[in-house]
């Protein structure tokens, strides 16, 4: 199973280093390795799709064949299609 876990921190305090050694944390996201800023709007728009308990809501209107683009930086106006969908796994 996969999870993921937003964390608010200064990158020059070192507190990102207490996160990485944190049970069960396997890595931070990072580009070109430098720690990646997520938008807070991308993180509000995640909420919209959460049950009360932060857990994403099942997908239920996508269906394999279905196209999405994405509309960020830095993939933005790329098409991706979705191939397949398990209940317990991402699309």
């Amino acid at each position: 199973m996969v999870n993921g876990l937003f964390v608010a921190f200064h990158k020059a305090s070192g507190l990102w280093r207490k996160v990485i050694s944190t049970i069960r944390i396997t890595r931070l996201v990072s580009i070109s390795h430098e720690t990646a800023k997520v938008p807070f709007t991308l993180i509000s728009q995640l909420m919209l799709h959460c049950y009360r308990t932060g857990r994403l809501l099942p997908l239920k209107l996508v269906n394999p064949g279905d196209q999405a683009t994405v509309t960020q930086v830095p993939f933005a106006d790329l098409v991706g299609e979705v191939e397949t969908i398990a209940s317990d796994r991402r699309a």
